[in-house]
């Protein structure tokens, strides 16, 4: 490692220079003192990051000297000198934190090599560092991004509960626009905090693909039950292509995969004008050894992109057209985010665009053939449903210090047909389970005080004495990292909702706990 600061000390200055010249030609930067003040007074100007320390010095010894310098340079890695064969003084520098010594004479080939290995040791030092550094950049912009979620989530399911609220109380024409319209919204904003955390997990290596089997029809289904509103907008026509050679049972991350095909498939819709045309092709490529090959493409015949704009079209928060005056808005995630997702389950990702003609975006991932496994596919994105005649008959619990959250949630649950109690921190929420007997507990991991996971582990350990009386826990929680819903299940909570949650999730949560309850 040329260009470390080497400190020499040694009484004899004849011999100091000798071993700079030696240094020097070696690429290292040297300086020397023959006393021990004179090394003090250097080494504050100097910064040495290694130092050559005779144990005798006209003023002291150079062990004295070693503790002076690794406690004013503690990165300094120090290597004593000696003439004698004084092995007291010598275990006593070790001991003291030196790295290594010199037995005078020595040739110039071993203090070449033990040098060479204490500058080693500083590059280990340094990459070591700048890992360690990284490290924590990283997982302070991922907390960041994590408590940010939370901060926007709570909120915004104040808001998507309000308007789904609202369209129940059957408003005027007028009034019912202007509500689709504020939902409309929420769910963009939703769209954008999800993909900044999936940037976030990403980034952190904290994103995992999950496999299990899954019906491809389905995950087909979904994506355009899901956009064909926006198509119908817009006017756009969309059609499916579906290889009748493909497989459809196979064995892959179907929510991911599920996810990349919306991005695609929002993005053509949003680059295509009135009258154009958006297809889906899925076909198999190759079938071998239990495993097929699959491409997934989306066209379009919208807009297009320069053949030199190409080269950035999938670089975060970057947009082709990034004008003022552009046309189109987003925040340049989806396409980054659907390359990695592509690029994490094994797959790359194409695109073949012409500006003016259209583009099409395709990739190809090698999925499992299952042999007997049952399709699993996680349900599609949930439609706004109207309230309806309750279906719920359980004693639930609702723990949130939100006052908006709890509107919501009261709400929601008591037209569902569930009778609520309303807890406003984790005290309260633990004494109302020892003095009242309730079916459910919706419970808010963030909170002042005492948050939703201790309240779970006092009340979990109250009903130790008597298991019979275990309470359903479910956490309700802005935070929607896969490592947070693990650490409400390790907490002891039975289930998880993530806010915003919809009616749907709040009915799926009930549904669970009524078949967990033996009342399904």
């Amino acid at each position: 490692m040329a260009g470390v600061r080497v400190l020499i000390v040694d009484d004899d200055g004849e011999f100091c220079r000798m071993l700079m010249t030696v240094l020097g030609k070696a690429g290292y930067q040297t300086a020397y003192a023959t006393s021990i003040g004179e090394a003090q007074k250097l080494a504050e100007e100097f910064h040495p990051q290694a130092a050559l320390l005779d144990l005798r010095l006209p003023d002291g010894t150079g062990t004295d000297l070693l503790g002076d310098l690794k406690e004013r340079h503690p990165d300094c890695i120090c290597i004593v000198m000696t003439g004698h064969t004084d092995l007291d003084s010598v275990l006593l520098a070790l001991e003291r934190g030196a790295f290594q010594y010199l037995q005078k004479p020595f040739n110039q080939g071993v203090l070449l090599s033990v040098i060479g290995r204490a500058a080693e040791l500083l590059r280990l030092r340094e990459i070591k560092l700048a890992k360690e550094m990284d490290e924590s950049a990283n997982r302070a912009k991922s907390d960041f991004l994590a408590n940010m979620s939370h901060e926007l989530r709570t909120p915004l399911f104040g808001i998507m509960g309000m308007v789904s609220m609202l369209l129940d109380t059957e408003p005027s024409d007028q009034q019912e626009q202007y509500l689709y319209t504020m939902q409309n919204s929420a769910e963009a904003l939703l769209t954008i905090i999800n993909d900044l955390l999936d940037v976030s997990k990403i980034e952190t290596g904290r994103l995992t693909i999950n496999s299990a089997p899954f019906d491809l029809t389905q995950i087909l289904d979904a994506v355009v039950e899901l956009l064909s509103p926006r198509a119908l907008e817009k006017n756009i026509r969309l059609v499916t292509n579906l290889d009748p050679q493909t497989p459809r049972q196979l064995e892959g991350d179907a929510g991911r995969i599920r996810q990349v095909l919306i991005n695609l498939l929002d993005n053509a819709l949003k680059f295509t004008p009135a009258q154009g045309k958006v297809t889906i092709r899925i076909g198999c490529e190759e079938q071998a050894a239990g495993k097929a090959r699959i491409r997934f493409a989306v066209e379009d015949t919208g807009i297009g992109v320069a053949e030199e704009e190409l080269s950035r079209i999938f670089d975060k928060f970057t947009q082709v057209d990034m004008s003022p005056s552009r046309s189109f808005t987003g925040t340049g995630l989806g396409l980054a985010i659907s390359r990695q997702l592509v690029e994490l389950m094994g797959g790359s990702m194409q695109v073949d665009s012409r500006l003016g003609e259209g583009s099409s975006f395709a990739f190809a991932l090698e999925l499992v053939l299952p042999a007997d496994a049952e399709p699993q596919l996680p349900p599609p994105a949930a439609k706004t449903q109207a309230l309806g005649i309750p279906q719920f008959a359980l004693k639930v619990l609702v723990v949130e210090d939100n006052v908006v959250s709890q509107e919501v949630a009261c709400t929601i649950l008591e037209k569902l047909g569930c009778t609520v109690t309303l807890a406003i921190d984790g005290w309260q929420a633990v004494r109302l389970c020892e003095s009242k007997s309730f079916d459910l507990v919706l419970m808010d991991c963030q909170m002042p005080g005492l948050d939703g996971f201790e309240a779970t582990a006092m009340i979990r350990r109250q009903e130790q004495d008597d298991p019979a009386t275990k309470i359903r826990i479910v956490a309700v929680t802005a935070h929607a990292l896969a490592e947070d819903r693990q650490r409400c299940l390790d907490a002891g909570m039975d289930d998880y909702l993530a806010k915003p949650a919809t009616l749907n999730d709040f009915r799926d949560a009930l549904d669970r706990a009524c078949t967990a309850l033996g009342r399904a």
